[in-house]
């Protein structure tokens, strides 16, 4: 029989307006060779959709940011990139330089010639963004809600075989991420050989619908205010509280409706967050880069903040040189400027060369006068 490990991950938020970005890289189209995008190119702009050919790698590096110039209301009609048969797509940051993508789908398709595809994401935060497919590896990343709350995430992770014709013979495993109030979360498998990991998460305010293999391992979560639905090995997890009966209200079998056709089996379960499982604010924090052209500074350079916090940045033009304009996630010749943080953003201060009027002493000698403008 064919073994699949996979892992699926789908996202579905909403898009809001975005402007246009001063230095980015326009990225569209068929990718047929092994690529890379670095910081250098930051931010990518999806201008059309990025397919990677089959047996090609896309590798973003930590500190990207990705995003797509789509702006409509229907995350459906986002820009996305799609992965085929054997590709590899690899977004990787680091946990202090972490990659962004803001607005962006990404489609795993399964593979039907000479092997499956592979995504692999560790240390990614990902803002009003989908990602439906296959996946091996979804470590340290964060998922935000819409801002709006018109339209809430929702996730599903799966591991099965489906009866594609090729073969995956590792496991699969979401560890260590932080799901903040999407709408649902589900798990599910069929029939497969090996392990779907699913341990040191954290999901906030959410439903949770599971599986009943056995071989997906759902241990050492922290279930913080959820409501959970037809799922049963889930011993070994924190709750949030150690009162049963909170924990009871929180789930939904067969000891509340004959309609549902399993019982969950919840104990043992931790009395206190597992450690290593990731620290959780539910409040929710924005990153600000901002970027400068040559000729001045910036104060701040950018920073992690709390949602709906009034960020002061002013541009301090060196010796010679003059402030212009903002570009990026803010348009305007104000300085200094007020930033309020509801979503991540990437702004950038242009400077220019100051130019002054040279003019020659007056001369007696009843000559007429010159005027030079001179650029230093």
């Amino acid at each position: 029989m064919k073994k699949l490990i996979v892992g699926i991950l789908m996202v579905m938020v909403m898009v809001v307006g975005m402007v246009g970005v001063v230095g980015a890289t326009d990225v569209g189209g068929i990718i047929d060779v092994d690529t890379t995008w670095d910081l250098a190119g930051s931010p990518y702009i999806l201008v059309e959709p990025v397919e990677i050919a089959p047996g090609i790698i896309l590798m973003i590096e930590p500190g990207v940011e990705v995003r797509s110039i789509e702006s409509g209301g229907d995350y459906k009609l986002r820009n996305y990139i799609s992965i085929y048969d054997n590709a590899q797509l690899n977004i990787l940051g680091q946990p202090h330089n972490k990659i962004h993508f803001n607005y962006v789908n990404i489609y795993v398709y399964d593979g039907s010639v000479s092997g499956g595809p592979r995504l692999y994401i560790e240390f990614t935060n990902f803002h009003q963004c989908s990602i439906n497919g296959c996946i091996l590896n979804l470590t340290d990343c964060v998922f935000t809600k819409d801002i709006d709350d018109l339209h809430l995430t929702s996730i599903v992770l799966k591991s099965f075989n489906d009866g594609s014709d090729w073969e995956i013979d590792e496991d699969s495993y979401v560890e260590r991420n932080i799901f903040n109030q999407p709408e649902q979360v589900a798990f599910s498998t069929h029939y497969y050989a090996g392990n779907f990991y699913i341990t040191n998460n954290v999901f906030y305010k959410t439903w949770v619908h599971g599986d009943v293999f056995p071989n997906v391992i759902i241990r050492h979560n922290s279930f913080l205010e959820i409501t959970m639905m037809n799922t049963i090995f889930v011993e070994n997890n924190w709750w949030g509280t150690i009162d049963t009966n909170i924990i009871d209200e929180m789930i939904i079998d067969r000891n509340d409706s004959l309609q549902y056709g399993y019982y969950t089996d919840y104990i043992p379960f931790l009395i206190e967050s597992h450690p290593n499982t990731p620290y959780f604010d539910p409040n929710i924090y924005y990153d600000l880069i901002v970027n400068t052209t040559d000729g001045g500074v910036v104060d701040p350079t950018g920073g992690n903040y709390l949602e709906g916090t009034i960020v002061t940045v002013t541009a301090i033009s060196d010796s010679g040189w003059n402030f212009q304009e903002w570009t990026g996630d803010y348009i305007g010749t104000e300085n200094p400027i007020d930033i309020i943080m509801d979503s991540n953003k990437t702004i950038q201060a242009v400077f220019v060369y100051h130019t002054a009027p040279i003019v020659p002493p007056n001369s007696n000698s009843g000559g007429g006068g010159c005027f030079i403008s001179v650029t230093y």
